[in-house]
């Protein structure tokens, strides 16, 4: 591996905490468990600079939508570019495309989905 690369691992906990949407008080949550690592290519070095990455995973995502829910373990990968400010502070966005899940009576027509894909940007500290 060249100095202008490195490999990073990376676990995500995100909530998005519950809501309720509409007039009915449809309570919705989405939870996402994400294990995956980066690799990072820094053209400028890794102390200060702009950086691009790829990444890949697995994710687990869980839905509750009122009185159903669903969950799905599956393959996430995605793009991504960051700033680091200097040697321990940085910023980066990145684009997640993750597994979707469906919940609900196929025999009935009602199905719920869920699209799991997201831009997530994040503030990065390196110790």
């Amino acid at each position: 591996m060249s100095m202008d690369t490195a490999i990073r691992g990376r676990v995500d906990y995100i909530i998005f905490g519950s809501k309720k949407m509409g007039v009915f008080k449809i309570n919705s949550e989405v939870k996402y468990l994400v294990i995956a690592a980066d690799g990072i290519y820094s053209p400028f070095g890794h102390d200060n600079g702009i950086y691009l990455l790829v990444t890949a995973g697995i994710q687990r995502m869980s839905w509750e939508l009122s009185r159903n829910s669903a969950s799905d373990t599956g393959l996430c990968y995605g793009v991504g570019a960051g700033y680091n400010v200097n040697r321990y502070l940085g910023a980066e966005a990145k684009f997640i495309k993750g597994p979707s899940i469906m919940s609900g009576d196929v025999g009935t027509g009602q199905i719920d989905s869920f699209s799991n894909n997201y831009i997530q940007i994040s503030a990065c500290f390196r110790f």
